[in-house]
């Protein structure tokens, strides 16, 4: 599936102040999960709706990450960084979403 899992804030703003623009990170390359690829994809489907629309409940996208992070798809050099991110945006309001790749 060419298609990538996008994690990302809606940016942070306090009496006119910004704290933060928003942003957006490409954290999985679902063309790349290999042969348990259909439980991987049927669980975002069943169970997030990633494929329906954009996740921007917080549960739900902190349980995908989890999700993702204990079935060992993120390098272990960037979970740490990823907990950390969901720490420092969650403020910011956290979203998912799959992100179909376009074919160059």
């Amino acid at each position: 599936m060419k298609a990538r899992l996008v994690l990302g804030c809606h940016g942070h703003r306090r009496y006119g102040f910004s704290m933060c623009k928003g942003t957006k990170n490409s954290i999985l390359d679902l063309d790349k999960l290999g042969s348990d690829s259909n439980d991987i994809l049927d669980h975002f489907d069943k169970h997030c709706k990633l494929f329906d629309k954009v996740v921007v409940e917080p549960n739900a996208v902190n349980n995908t990450i989890q999700y993702v992070i204990r079935q060992d798809l993120i390098p272990e050099h960037i979970k740490k960084i990823m907990y950390e991110y969901i720490a420092m945006h969650k403020p910011c309001g956290l979203y998912l979403y799959v992100e179909p790749m376009i074919a160059e």
